[in-house]
């Protein structure tokens, strides 16, 4: 049975790529890198790069001591950053929650009981709210 979860971390999306960050050990990719990778589309995110996006804030999040992540292990390597890639990390967490219509992710969680779509909400707003910190 696969992870299911209102937490960022919570779902088989957002663990299999902290996998995919593990294989990075010992190459130190940039936060700047990955974000390059993925295929965000601002007129349609598909549900798993939204997940993947969030995963990578906790990431980020861990490895800065603003928030502790247990799933992330030791094997996922510190992804160097500047304030302009934490910015850019930042505003398309926002974006999920603000053009809720061009993210599955959010449409997904909508039908979802009540309680669990309000819980995912404050992650998702939580984890933008955290993101802040290292912005100032």
């Amino acid at each position: 049975m696969g992870a299911w979860g209102y937490g960022c971390l919570e779902n088989d999306t957002a663990l299999d790529f902290i996998g995919y960050l593990e294989n990075y050990k010992g190459k130190e990719p940039s936060l700047k890198k990955i974000l390059r990778e993925m295929e965000y589309d601002a007129e349609y995110v598909d549900s798993d790069v939204d997940a993947e996006i969030l995963a990578l804030a906790a990431v980020i999040l861990n490895q800065e001591k603003i928030i502790e992540f247990t799933e992330i292990t030791e094997e996922v390597p510190y992804l160097p950053h500047t304030k302009d890639d934490i910015k850019v990390l930042k505003e398309q967490i926002e974006d999920i929650v603000a053009n809720s219509e061009s993210h599955e992710l959010y449409e997904l969680w909508e039908e979802a009981e009540e309680e669990d779509f309000n819980e995912w909400k404050q992650e998702v707003e939580d984890l933008a709210e955290a993101l802040s910190d290292l912005l100032k």
